[in-house]
């Protein structure tokens, strides 16, 4: 249920509130139904403290138990919320796995090397190393930048 409104960004707070309460009162859960709790609290914004604490202390237990996708939401919410969770899972690493570096590099590998250009728009490769970052000047329009400017 709230997975499903924070999609659909309901706003209506008594609903909002008694979710939380609901939550705060439940006193174990499974990192997969706390991760997504966490998430659409997070991404409505409803930002209680007791509501994460709650959270935090029912994610303690079983953290063990959280696959890398579980981890990654609840610690994202938490943090997005104001409350982040470094005391469950420790401090985020800079390392990544051989086999995650690999498959983002394959997919940077096909970047078409002709990318549609606008007329008079450049390419330029701004670093190569660790990965090739591009930057394509004039390749959104001012009207199509203020449209992504307000979906996000």
């Amino acid at each position: 249920l709230v997975v499903c409104m924070g999609h659909s960004r309901v706003r209506y707070g008594p609903v909002w509130q008694a979710l939380a309460a609901a939550a705060i009162r439940n006193r174990s859960g499974q990192p997969r139904q706390l991760a997504e709790l966490a998430w659409g609290f997070a991404e409505v914004k409803f930002r209680w403290k007791a509501l994460f604490e709650a959270l935090h202390t029912q994610m303690a237990p079983v953290s063990k138990e959280a696959t890398a996708q579980e981890r990654a939401v609840f610690a994202w919410a938490c943090t997005e919320s104001g409350y982040p969770c470094t005391h469950i899972f420790g401090n985020a690493s800079f390392h990544v796995s051989e086999d995650v570096a690999c498959c983002v590099w394959e997919h940077i590998q096909r970047i078409p090397v002709n990318i549609p250009q606008k007329s008079g728009s450049q390419v330029r490769v701004v670093a190569s190393e660790p990965f090739p970052v591009l930057m394509l000047e004039e390749i959104l329009s001012p009207e199509e930048c203020k449209q992504i400017i307000k979906m996000a």
